[in-house]
């Protein structure tokens, strides 16, 4: 449905707005100052912006969460290997990359940053070994699921005979 009085430009800005304000209803996150939902029957999207700013929809999604883990890599021995976490949460957080070399532990702390990507330099010591990132905010935790890591040796320098 278009905004019959907007010329086309603003009809466009008021549309997209309008979705922008409403994905950011549904995920359970603050509207931008000044930002009104879409009328509602403008599709899905403004009925469930119109539905969340009165008060009816569903609950969001959690305050913390890992959407996107690291993903498993292999690497040669030397070169950097990049991890790289998701994380949505309503309030600042920080980020503990943690190694293992079994799935249940014990879990060791690399770094803590607030940095979502993780590059270590890889090493054959590190062949196998599992990365995650541990997320906290307050008193929620959580963690990604472990991405694996395979290092292969560094090719030998070519003869010189």
């Amino acid at each position: 449905m278009n905004h019959p009085r907007a010329p086309m430009g603003k009809r466009w800005a008021l549309r997209s707005a309008g979705l922008l304000t409403a994905a950011l209803a549904l995920v359970g996150l603050p509207t931008p100052a000044g930002a009104t939902t879409p009328p509602s029957g403008e599709g899905e999207a403004g009925a469930a912006a119109t539905a969340a700013a009165a008060g009816s929809a569903a609950p969001g999604p959690a305050t913390l969460a890992v959407t996107v883990g690291p993903a498993a890599q292999t690497v040669q021995e030397g070169t950097t290997a990049t991890f790289t976490a998701a994380i949505t949460s309503r309030s600042p957080v920080t980020i503990r990359w943690q190694t293992a070399t079994t799935p249940t532990g014990p879990w060791t702390d690399l770094e803590t940053s607030a940095a979502t990507v993780f590059t270590p330099t890889a090493t054959t010591s590190m062949d196998g070994h599992l990365f995650r990132a541990t997320a906290s905010s307050g008193q929620q935790a959580t963690s990604s699921p472990p991405a694996l890591l395979h290092v292969h040796p560094a090719d030998p320098p070519p003869s010189t005979t």
